[in-house]
């Protein structure tokens, strides 16, 4: 009797192991699918360049002109504009120019366009932070940021 019982201990343990092993393969299965297998990045050689601006308060006008520099299109940017302690940050004078069914910014084309701004007199950051759309994910340039101290009258 002694030996049988040893038995089903030594079943109940490989039992044990096996379930364990089977649990990891099934949670590393179910982990391998849902999570993405490379994160989306911008081409390496975007970049805008801003020719002109004006930014007009009595107006309540902000004008923008890009040109593309680069070697890839872009789809959109942010447009923001603040002082240095907002830098980076979305709020009520944050701009984004990207429309859906649109082609981009090709490189050698120009955007232009004029946004309604709530700004008193002063100096400024403008900051235009290029995005591109890579497998409908919205992507933001980060290596091409452009920021402009100007001076808004």
């Amino acid at each position: 009797m002694k030996n049988k019982k040893a038995l089903s201990e030594m079943i109940s343990y490989v039992l044990l192991i096996v379930i364990a092993v089977v649990l990891s393969v099934i949670v590393y299965a179910y982990i391998k699918v849902y999570i993405p297998k490379s994160k989306p990045s911008c081409q390496e050689d975007i970049s805008l360049i801003l020719n002109d601006y004006l930014c007009n308060v009595s107006k309540g006008q902000l004008f923008v002109s890009l040109t593309n520099k680069g070697l890839f299109k872009v789809d959109g940017a942010y447009i923001r504009l603040g002082n240095s302690s907002i830098k980076r940050q979305v709020n009520e004078n944050s701009f984004y120019f990207y429309e859906k069914d649109a082609i981009g910014l090709n490189p050698g084309n120009t955007y232009s366009r004029s946004y309604k701004i709530n700004f008193a007199r002063g100096s400024y950051n403008l900051e235009i932070v290029p995005i591109d759309i890579v497998e409908n994910k919205v992507v933001v340039c980060e290596k091409a940021v452009i920021s402009q101290p100007i001076e808004c009258k």
